[in-house]
């Protein structure tokens, strides 16, 4: 059973924004999604699509495990591109480049499998609060993946 101490700020809310969260990646998955357009869709506004129809959205899920000690056992994830590319502020290629400390060039291979298990340090942004059947939902998404070395007082992994 996840244990938690609470934080300062929206009790709702587990984990706060603006604070370095030491965690543990998972396997990342390329999610894709069937969804139906709504009217304030841009294609739908356009004319080039109806209320209803099917679109798909792909990406890649990065589940990360809390580890920072008082949030053990929290799961919270963050969505990237389902790729990695050389385009400016690419936020996979960064997030892989600072898991594995590294720097990747056009033409390599990479291999995402090589994240399982280690060690990062995280932020969160909290989604808005939704309700479904009566019941509030509180959830917070990974905002940013940071080295080990921004924070001195890093616990053990």
């Amino acid at each position: 059973m996840p244990k938690q101490t609470v934080s300062e700020g929206d009790d709702n809310y587990p984990l706060a924004e603006d604070t370095l969260f030491a965690a543990r990646v998972g396997l990342v998955i390329h999610r894709k999604t069937e969804y139906e357009l709504k009217p304030h869709h841009k294609k739908v506004i356009d004319g080039k699509a109806k209320v209803g129809d099917k679109e798909w959205y792909e990406a890649w899920e990065w589940p990360f495990f809390v580890t920072e000690p008082g949030f053990e056992g929290l799961e919270v994830a963050g969505n990237t591109d389902p790729r990695i590319t050389m385009a400016e502020g690419d936020k996979a290629r960064g997030w892989y480049e600072t898991i594995l400390d590294t720097k990747i060039a056009l033409g390599d291979d990479i291999d995402t499998d090589l994240l399982n298990g280690l060690a990062c340090i995280i932020t969160v942004k909290h989604r808005p609060p939704r309700s479904y059947n009566g019941r509030s939902y509180f959830e917070s998404e990974v905002d940013d993946v940071f080295p080990l070395t921004v924070r001195e007082d890093a616990p053990p992994f």
